[in-house]
């Protein structure tokens, strides 16, 4: 028989908790591109616990997201909102709180890898994404 342990919590955990063993981590529905990294930290704490393949961050999105994503990246490609008009909120941050500009961005990205390395001005000489 294979036991399988899972651990469900609110954002009480995504920053400064150490579980030790906990091998994946699953986001719904994340709003910003710092909300997948602070939670992915939480995964592989300490590798000799967690067996391979592992540790893995497993990012769940819902085609409204994506949909919201194709409208805030084509507003900020736009230069983002010019007066008052009928779209004016599709033009800004969300202002239902649920994605930044920089996660809309990461969305559509072809290579997740290098918009990370875009967004957190990672160094040139890292190397290169493997994506493609």
């Amino acid at each position: 028989m294979i036991l399988i342990q899972v651990l469900i919590t609110t954002d009480a955990l995504k920053v400064g908790n150490d579980i030790p063993n906990a091998a994946d981590v699953i986001i719904l529905n994340p709003k910003d591109p710092n909300d997948i990294k602070q939670k992915e930290g939480r995964s592989g704490r300490r590798p000799g616990l967690v067996s391979n393949p592992g540790p893995w961050c497993i990012v769940y999105v819902t085609d409204a997201m994506l949909k919201r994503a194709k409208v805030l990246d084509g507003c900020n490609s736009q230069g983002g909102q010019k007066g008052r008009s009928k779209r004016e909120n599709a033009c800004m941050d969300d202002d239902q709180g649920t994605m930044t500009v920089e996660m809309a961005h990461l969305l559509l990205a072809p290579c997740y890898l290098d918009e990370f390395d875009i967004q957190y001005e990672n160094p040139i000489e890292d190397p290169p994404c493997t994506c493609e």
